[in-house]
């Protein structure tokens, strides 16, 4: 069965790139180098819900986040969504394509990610490029 992406028609609030990217300007991040980074939300920031994120850089910061909620959240309701958000002035550069592709191997979740010399998923060339 192949599983295709459902578009939301009109993007609600708190999936707009200036509500999600501040989000991630924590000092708890340390890698913003180029490159996919792998995060975990620290459950008790969210009501102890899980968030696995693959965090996109280039040279100007973030540009991309992708989400995954494996065990489900109070807005999205069900285990497994993804929401996938890019910097406006990034769309169409292949940054939400890089993102779901660096997700797609991780049949289970995002969980538990290689770990490479610079951080998650960098001994990864496919997903750090």
């Amino acid at each position: 069965m192949t599983r295709t992406a459902r578009r939301i028609p009109e993007m609600p609030a708190y999936l707009a790139w200036s509500t999600q990217a501040p989000q991630y300007e924590r000092p708890d991040i340390t890698d913003r180098s180029p490159g996919t980074h792998y995060w975990r939300v620290p459950p008790e920031l969210v009501d102890g819900i899980v968030v696995d994120c693959l965090l996109r850089y280039d040279l100007d910061g973030l540009v991309g986040i992708l989400n995954h909620f494996p065990s489900g959240s109070p807005k999205l309701d069900r285990p497994g969504v993804i929401t996938l958000v890019v910097h406006p002035a990034k769309h169409r550069h292949g940054i939400g394509t890089t993102l779901v592709q660096a997700a797609r191997p991780r049949r289970h979740g995002l969980a538990a990610p290689a770990r490479g010399p610079h951080g998650p998923m960098s001994d990864r060339p496919h997903l750090a490029s």
